[in-house]
């Protein structure tokens, strides 16, 4: 009887220890499973605020270049609605693009080249600038900045900035009596100040 009475105890305090570390096991596998959801959750909540924190910071950039491209246009006289100061433009581009300009109207605008001189000229043009910018044409594109309007910059009727992509603006530019035109206008960061590094003009109707 007492061998039987012993064997029973063994058996309930071995059946006891199985409970209780399985018991303890349950208790440990769920507190793992929190943390790991946690740190799931964590990771999931860092993405999304560095995907809000980036375009928090385009969209910044996108209406600081609108302002900047609107501050261009401000007349000195402050009696005029807008105006553009053609002396400024060398500094308002980048280096880069106000050269191109330059060899743009050595070819398709007031020229001295003579007419032996034109095609080589022309071949040094689109060898230069083909993989930077998008080479002028006759039909496409006015040499320099937003059109002249015969050179009456000063008396500009009404200018529409339209952000099209991070840091690209459709520039429309209305110069009364009928003269318009519409500007694809990139701008770049260059020592903290933003630069026009291309632009191409078009006369609209």
């Amino acid at each position: 009887m007492k061998k039987y009475l012993l064997y029973y105890l063994s058996a309930f305090l071995l059946f006891s220890c199985k409970q209780k570390n399985e018991k303890n096991q349950a208790i440990l596998d769920k507190t793992v499973s929190e943390k790991s959801s946690s740190v799931h959750v964590s990771r999931a909540d860092t993405e999304n605020l560095i995907t809000h924190k980036q375009e928090e910071v385009q969209n910044n950039h996108q209406q600081n270049g609108k302002a900047w491209l609107e501050n261009i246009f401000t007349c000195n006289n402050k009696k005029n609605k807008f105006c553009f100061y053609l002396e400024d433009e060398e500094k308002l581009c980048t280096k880069r693009f106000y050269q191109f300009m330059i060899d743009s109207e050595e070819i398709f605008g007031a020229s001295n080249l003579t007419a032996s001189e034109y095609p080589d000229a022309v071949k040094k043009y689109q060898q230069k600038w083909t993989n930077i910018y998008p080479l002028r044409t006759d039909s496409i594109g006015e040499t320099w900045l937003f059109g002249r309007s015969n050179d009456d910059m000063e008396n500009i009727q009404d200018v529409k900035i339209i952000p099209t992509a991070d840091l690209k603006y459709d520039v429309f530019v209305d110069y009364g009596g009928g003269i318009k035109t519409e500007n694809q206008v990139i701008l770049v960061e260059e020592n903290g100040h933003y630069k026009i590094d291309y632009c191409v003009t078009t006369f609209v109707k």
